[in-house]
C-alpha cells in the first residue's frame, strides 16, 4: 500500500480542519439557540432554521476562503440524464437494510426521539430545518469541499474521510452508523457523476422520508404508521435491488480505466491528527447518548 506524501497529509490536516471548524460552529450556534429562545413556535423555529443555515454554510465559507475552489473542485454542475431516478431506489433500498442493521446498536442510543410541530405553517419550517439545509449544506461541505480538498490523495481518502466525519458529527450513536453507509456512497457518487447535486437530491429524499415517518408517528393512526414503514423497508430494496442487477447486466457499473496507485483510506490514521480527531468525535458522540 502506497504511504502518504507530505502534501497529501497537509490535503488530510485540512479536511480535518474543516470538520472541526464545522463542529465548533454548530456548537456555537447551538449555544446561541439555547441562549437566545424567543417566544412563539414559529419564531423559535425561524431563529433555528438561521442557526442551522449558518452553522453549515459559514465553515463552508470560511474553507472557501482559505482554500479557494472552483466548480470543477467542488463539482457544481449538471449530472447525467436520468442519474437521480436510477440511483435513488438503490440509495434508498440500501439506506433501509442499514437502518434495519442500526437496530443492533439501539442500547447504545438513549436519545429522546425528534417532536414535530403540528400545522403547515410549523411544519414548512421543519421542511426547511431538517431536508433542505442538511441536503444542500451537507452535500457542499462533505461531498463538495472535503472531497476536493482530498482528490490528489486518491478515491479511496477521499470518499473515506469525509464519510468518517460525517458519520461521526452525527449526534446519534444510531445515525452515526447509517451516516457513515450513506456517506460512502454518496461520497463515490459524487466521484463517479463527477457531480454532487445528485447527492443533495438523493440526501433530501431520504431526510423527506425520515420527517414524514415521524409525523405520521405522532400524527397519523398506527395503522398509517406502520403501513409506511413497511413500504419503506420492503419496497425499496427489492426495486433497489432490481435496478441494480438490470443496470449490472447493461454495464452501467463498467470498472473505469486504471488510476495510479493511490494510498489506501485507512492510511489516513497514519496521521496522527486523524486519528486523535476521530477518537475525540466517537468519545463525544458515545457521552452524548448517556
Amino acid at each position: 500500500m502506497k504511504s502518504l506524501t507530505k502534501r497529501q497529509k497537509n490535503r488530510i490536516n485540512a479536511c480535518i480542519f474543516a470538520a472541526l471548524t464545522y463542529a465548533a460552529m454548530r456548537e456555537a450556534m447551538g449555544f446561541l439557540l439555547g441562549w437566545f429562545m424567543p417566544g412563539g413556535e414559529m419564531l423559535r423555529l425561524a431563529v433555528n432554521a438561521l442557526v442551522n443555515f449558518l452553522a453549515l454554510f459559514l465553515p463552508c465559507l470560511v474553507i472557501l476562503v482559505l482554500e479557494p475552489m472552483g466548480n470543477r473542485q467542488l463539482r457544481l454542475r449538471p449530472c447525467k440524464k436520468g442519474t437521480v431516478w436510477f440511483w435513488l431506489p438503490v440509495f434508498l433500498g440500501g439506506g433501509a437494510l442499514v437502518n434495519l442493521a442500526s437496530l443492533l446498536l439501539r442500547p447504545l442510543d438513549h436519545s429522546a426521539q425528534e417532536i414535530l410541530p403540528g400545522g403547515l405553517g410549523p411544519m414548512g419550517m421543519v421542511f426547511l430545518i431538517y431536508c433542505v439545509i442538511p441536503a444542500v449544506g451537507e452535500e457542499l461541505l462533505f461531498r463538495g469541499i472535503m472531497e476536493g480538498i482530498l482528490t490528489p490523495c486518491g478515491k479511496g481518502v477521499a470518499i473515506f474521510l469525509p464519510a468518517l466525519f460525517f458519520s461521526l458529527l452525527h449526534g446519534r450513536v444510531t445515525q452515526g452508523f447509517v451516516a457513515f453507509f450513506t456517506g460512502l456512497f454518496l461520497g463515490w457518487l459524487a466521484c463517479r457523476q463527477g457531480s454532487i447535486l445528485p447527492g443533495m437530491a438523493l440526501h433530501f429524499v431520504n431526510n423527506l422520508i425520515a420527517v414524514v415517518e415521524i409525523y405520521l408517528t405522532q400524527f397519523a393512526s398506527w395503522e398509517l404508521a406502520a403501513a409506511f414503514q413497511w413500504f419503506h423497508f420492503i419496497f425499496w430494496p427489492v426495486a433497489g435491488g432490481i435496478l441494480l442487477v438490470k443496470g449490472i447486466r447493461r454495464g452501467i457499473l463498467k470498472r473505469e480505466a486504471p488510476q495510479p496507485e493511490s494510498p489506501g483510506p485507512f492510511t489516513v490514521f497514519t496521521v496522527p491528527a486523524c486519528g486523535l480527531t476521530a477518537a475525540g468525535l466517537l468519545l463525544l458522540q458515545l457521552m452524548g447518548n448517556f
